[in-house]
């Protein structure tokens, strides 16, 4: 099977528009998760010189909260399926090629095909971006200013 027979039976141009939109939501979310631990980090780095004295806060403590990105996405893939549906059941005449297909689910598989792809993309590049972060927090801070690390807890990411 081939990708193409997985995208919705639209034009090539509404397919790379949303490839495009999805795109630019995806880098704008990550930009701003980076942005926000890159200030919160800067900020612990300024409470620790000014205190001239103890430890810089465990980095599950500055990762709380920054992968929030993930659902949010997730939440923007969902919509633009049912988009995708909605998009075969108003503006094309190719809903009814579907209904002509012996698999039902045809249809389904065509809509959220794309979204799909999208949030694993999503997800990688998600996965990426926290070993960005790790790499910042061990290699911008002074080894005397860390503390013991036991590792960095995935439900803190989210929450």
């Amino acid at each position: 099977m081939r990708i193409k027979d997985l995208l919705p039976l639209t034009g090539k141009k509404t397919i790379i528009y949303e490839i495009i939109v999805l795109l630019m939501i995806m880098i704008l979310l990550l930009l701003l998760s980076y942005q926000q631990f890159s200030i919160a980090l800067g900020d612990e780095y300024r409470r620790i010189a000014l205190n001239a004295s103890g430890k810089i806060r465990d980095i599950n403590v500055l990762l709380a909260g920054r992968l929030r990105i993930v659902p949010l996405f997730l939440a923007v893939c969902i919509f633009t399926g049912f988009g995708n549906y909605s998009l075969f059941r108003q503006r094309s005449m190719s809903v009814y090629t579907m209904k002509r297909i012996s698999n039902a689910a045809e249809l389904h598989v065509r809509c959220f095909t794309l979204p799909l792809i999208m949030f694993t993309v999503m997800v990688i590049a998600s996965l990426l971006l926290l070993t960005v972060f790790k790499s910042m927090y061990f290699s911008r801070i002074p080894a005397a200013l860390l503390p013991e690390y036991h590792g960095i807890d995935f439900w803190r990411l989210f929450i």
